[in-house]
């Protein structure tokens, strides 16, 4: 939809006369009139408001500070200069719906009143200055620019949300407040916005507000919508950006007129703008209305900019989900909030409705075991793949292993749907009987048996899985992943499942090689085979094998991704690899691959969230890592990413929180402890430190031996050589990400005893390789020592811009 040439025509006629409103004092960001003081300080108005100081000119106005000797604070009283009755009455109208805005960005409107024949309002005294009066000073840095654009889409958004559409957003209504170490954004001057539910042909052609912040649709006397106040918006982030206006013409009227006709400038043509927020600004100054974007997206693809310090770095080219927005513009048929863009990279945000598998009970001989826990493992697996559905875990609910009432567990696990079964084998045959039952009324809503010999398992699985997503309602997205494997080739493979789960990982390998020999081609087995390849390569460090586990899970996930391409655990591998080898860009397309597949996919959830955290998004990393605990309460591996952010933003209660849930599940594990130890080293926690050192000693594990050497250098008593040893012992690892972690930790040790060239060095070097943890370098409070090096900055750089790629989908 187009705008109608013969209106844009008459609002040019009507300019070039003169005689489109409104007045020229507000034809350009200031009128720079001298304001004209009707009350003299001292003044007591209405019997109430005594005058302090005069503040300004609006375009509505004179403003004063004023004491309200009612309540005993001093506010703003702002004079309006109204003309008939009706006039008087909309301003009260207009004045009610301003009351009912409440939002830390967003005035507050308190009265209106009369003195003396004279009209004002009054409101929320705010201090500091205008947007205006910053904008004078030049461009704004983009985290301004954005943490200022995202307080006005929430704002805008607050008054929306109860019909009100601002209609004169403009610098000059915007105040920048100091507050604490930031500002706070406030919008002002809601005097001229009406009710939607107020706005009728009648009133259409109206037209109120400031020509150079209008929409299209303004300016012509079309209905005013909320969309109204996103084209002003966009206005605004291209102009703090800039330092220009998005239109060019030879008056201020010709660059009004011209927004109708023409398309905006590109603001990357004007200034170094990231590709994500210029994308997002023209989106915002779209001709027409329905293709601006809801302000929740607006906001959201500000926040990685405006949040928090450890989130500065540039999101590169616009993630597909954003663009596909942008191409097909907002569909106004549908409510804002089922629009809502939960993240910019991969899901996050997988349904509301939460289903647990419980685990099936097995009935028959002692060599069979396996195949409940494993069947109910194997069906959690293909129902992640259903669109619109929170499928928990086999971590959630394997210790409902002996419940007998699923109703019971279903309401202790919080959801809404349990999956129940039952595994009876005898021979070569098994007899699967399924139920699925709605926990709320205890209905149960279908339940089938399935019998068949044990290579006829798979089938089953998927006959399950399709009639449990027709029952629900909801999309399955199995593709191409029904396998067949021979009754022997089946077993191993099951057995395999429930050792991989229990983290015995030479017994798992060597069933995976036996279910290979059998059947090459065996997806299932070839996926396994490269995860459990990866966890053995990590695990040589503490039980030395003499086996290259590198090499072989290259050439495992290598095979898998040639065999088994549908399958979201290839990719969980060969995400894993790639981030081992260095190739972080490499290793978060597979990912997010493995997400694609399979939503609901935990393990690709938790590494995934890890590498955001680190890799400049704090925050969906953050809710990432919150979803796989609420996916999966024994995947306590999130806690690591979850604690470490939340000692770098200096949040040590939920520090201390957050490492006493892990310790609960895991107790004294290598990695816990390691982190325990850091940490206590960040915030000066000697007296901890020694306690782990003597703890370590006393451990007959042979990898506390690195954590008491590392705790006793940290206290000063280490070796000058025992960071040599340890970064040539992870260099011989072959493993770039190995590396970059030793070398975080040396770093840190060397800080610690303040050997700051030492820790440059080692710094440069590991910036050079495989680094990408932006949220240790800005904020490890141990680093501060070098802050103000070159060399530091040099690597912050680097590191930013590697992991800057890796985000460009």
């Amino acid at each position: 939809m187009g705008v109608d040439p013969d209106k844009v025509a008459e609002l040019e006629a009507a300019l070039q006369t003169g005689e489109a409103p409104p007045s020229s004092a507000e034809n350009d960001r200031s009128s720079g009139a001298v304001m004209s003081v009707a009350f003299a300080v001292g003044t007591t108005l209405a019997g109430r408001y005594r005058v302090v100081a005069p503040l300004g000119e609006g375009g509505m106005g004179a403003v004063y500070r004023v004491h309200d000797q009612q309540l005993g604070e001093d506010v703003a009283l702002k004079l309006v200069t109204l003309d008939s009755l009706e006039a008087k009455e909309r301003f009260r109208r207009e004045v009610k719906l301003a009351r009912r805005i409440t939002h830390p960005n967003v005035a507050r409107t308190h009265d209106i009143g009369e003195h003396e024949g004279r009209w004002f309002l009054t409101m929320e005294l705010i201090g500091g200055g205008t947007l205006e009066d910053r904008l004078a000073e030049g461009p704004l840095p983009l985290p301004e620019a954005a943490s200022i654009g995202r307080s006005l889409a929430l704002g805008l958004a607050a008054a929306h949300d109860v019909a009100v559409v601002h209609r004169d957003l403009k610098p000059g209504n915007v105040m920048l407040e100091p507050a604490g170490s930031g500002l706070r954004v406030v919008i002002t001057d809601f005097g001229i916005a009406r009710s939607l539910a107020d706005e009728g042909p009648s009133k259409a052609s109206r037209v109120v507000g400031t020509p150079l912040y209008m929409a299209p649709e303004q300016l012509l006397g079309e209905t005013v919508t909320p969309a109204s106040d996103v084209y002003a918006l966009g206005l605004l982030l291209f102009e703090m950006l800039t330092g220009e206006l998005p239109f060019e013409g030879s008056t201020p009227m010709a660059s009004v007129v011209a927004r109708c006709r023409e398309a905006p400038r590109d603001p990357r043509t004007l200034a170094q703008v990231p590709d994500p927020i210029a994308d997002l600004i023209l989106a915002c100054l779209q001709l027409e209305p329905e293709r601006r974007p809801p302000l929740v997206l607006v906001a959201e693809m500000l926040e990685a900019w405006s949040l928090t310090a450890l989130a500065k770095t540039r999101m590169g080219t616009l993630p597909a989900e954003y663009a596909s927005f942008l191409r097909t513009g907002f569909d106004t048929q549908t409510p804002v909030s089922s629009q809502r863009i939960s993240t910019p990279f991969a899901p996050i945000s997988i349904g509301e409705r939460r289903l647990a598998v419980l685990p099936f009970r097995y009935r028959g001989p002692s060599d069979h075991d396996y195949l409940g826990e494993s069947l109910t493992q194997e069906l959690i697996d293909v129902l992640s793949r259903t669109r619109g559905l929170k499928v928990l875990a086999f971590g959630a609910s394997e210790t409902e292993q002996r419940e007998r009432n699923p109703r019971a567990a279903g309401e202790r696990l919080g959801v809404q749907t349990v999956v129940d079964g039952d595994v009876l084998a005898a021979g070569p045959k098994v007899r699967v009987s399924v139920r699925m039952l709605d926990v709320q009324s205890g209905v149960q809503l279908w339940t089938d048996r399935f019998e068949g010999e044990l290579e006829d398992i798979f089938r089953m699985q998927d006959i399950v899985s399709q009639r449990i997503s027709e029952a629900l309602r909801v999309e399955l997205d199995a593709g191409n992943v029904s396998y067949h494997a021979s009754a022997e080739t089946s077993q191993d493979y099951l057995r395999a499942r429930r050792d991989l789960h229990s983290w015995r990982f030479s017994s798992a390998m060597a069933l995976l090689e036996r279910c290979l020999e059998r059947d090459p081609d065996f997806g299932p087995a070839l996926a396994a085979h490269a995860l459990c390849a990866m966890r053995l390569w990590w695990f040589q460090l503490e039980e030395p094998d003499g086996t290259d586990w590198g090499k072989v899970s290259e050439e495992s996930v290598a095979r898998a991704l040639a065999k088994a391409p549908d399958l979201a655990e290839t990719h969980l591998a060969a995400g894993m690899f790639a981030s081992q080898r260095g190739r972080m860009d490499e290793a978060v397309r597979h990912l997010a691959t493995a997400l694609d597949i399979a939503p609901a996919f935990v393990a690709a959830h938790r590494y995934l969230g890890e590498l955001q955290c680190e890799a400049g998004r704090v925050k969906e990393g953050l809710r990432r890592l919150e979803l796989v605990l609420e996916l999966d309460p024994s995947a306590t591996d999130a806690y690591f990413g979850m604690s470490r952010i939340a000692a770098l933003e200096g949040r040590w209660d939920d520090v201390d929180r957050l490492i006493a849930e892990f310790s609960a599940a895991r107790r004294a594990s290598f990695p816990l402890t390691m982190m325990r130890t850091r940490l206590a080293a960040w915030r000066s926690d000697f007296d901890q430190i020694r306690e782990i050192v003597e703890q370590a000693k006393a451990s007959t594990q042979p990898m506390f031996a690195v954590v008491a050497h590392f705790g006793r250098y940290l206290l000063g008593e280490g070796e000058r050589e025992m960071i040599d040893n340890t970064l040539a012992m992870a260099e011989a690892f072959g493993n770039p990400r190995m590396l970059s972690m030793v070398g975080q930790l040396s770093v840190e040790a060397l800080c610690t005893q303040k050997e700051v060239d030492r820790a440059l060095a080692l710094l440069e070097r590991i910036a050079s390789d495989a680094l990408v943890d932006v949220a240790w370098l800005e904020g490890c409070p141990l680093l501060e020592v070098l802050r103000q090096e070159e060399g530091y900055r040099a690597a912050l750089s680097r590191v930013r811009s590697r992991a800057d790629a890796l985000w460009r989908l």
